[in-house]
């Protein structure tokens, strides 16, 4: 496979509504975006890429789809052995850390994203902890897999104080993205039908998603297989 920890298990999925259990293997990876298994995920995905020598689609137990013609946009083969999801955890984590990190310049029309906003919240005596809800160690940025921090980052009451600055609008849209990527993968109490939010995410997981959807839609997958708050090693 394409990690050297990968883990086939049962996963019991409940769904809004429903008492009924689904039972199905998930194949999970922690390879957490590392060039070498994107580059195997495109491959196996035929994303813009394709093994010369094996034809990866040419399988029994693939998936098939109809896809819609007006579609353009869709990059996905009809045929499908393997559909790929990145750890939902992760994607908001690494939203952050983006913000965070000390060599990425940040930048939406002519204003900076950007971590000094945060720092000057905390540093500002007009507000209190009370207000904000932040602590530096919530944007510390050698903590990188501190999701915690992720919900701190995307309460109201920091929105607010954020909102109310006229320079410091583009970092709140950053953080309301942050809050989207929170609500489509890893809320559990996110509706299926407002989890299209995920298409905020890269081209990949937006992809996946929406073939996992034609799959439901089609009868060949039931609908508990949208449950995608559950795709983890940690599930």
């Amino acid at each position: 496979m394409f990690s050297s920890q990968v883990s086939s298990s049962s996963v019991d999925l409940e769904i809004e509504d429903a008492v009924a259990e689904v039972e199905f293997d998930c194949i999970v990876s922690d390879g957490d975006a590392d060039a070498k298994y994107v580059i195997a995920i495109r491959l196996m995905s035929r994303f813009f890429a394709s093994l010369p020598n094996f034809s990866v689609h040419q399988h029994q137990q693939a998936f098939t789809v109809k896809l819609k013609s007006r579609w353009p946009w869709f990059f996905l083969r009809e045929q499908q052995l393997l559909l790929f999801f990145q750890y939902a955890t992760h994607l908001a984590t690494k939203w952050r850390n983006h913000l965070l990190s000390s060599t990425a310049e940040l930048r939406l029309g002519d204003q900076s994203i950007s971590i000094n906003h945060l720092y000057s919240i905390i540093d500002n005596a007009k507000f209190t902890k009370i207000d904000h809800g932040l602590t530096k160690s919530d944007i510390n940025p050698k903590d990188r897999q501190n999701f915690s921090s992720c919900v701190k980052l995307t309460s109201d009451d920091l929105f607010k104080i954020l909102k109310d600055n006229v320079d410091t609008q583009r970092t709140l849209i950053y953080l309301q993205m942050l809050k989207m990527i929170i609500m489509a993968y890893v809320n559990k109490k996110t509706t299926i039908a407002a989890r299209e939010l995920a298409y905020l995410s890269v081209e990949l997981n937006a992809h996946n998603l929406l073939y996992l959807i034609l799959l439901v839609q089609q009868k060949q997958l039931p609908p508990q297989s949208l449950y995608i708050h559950t795709f983890s090693s940690q599930a």
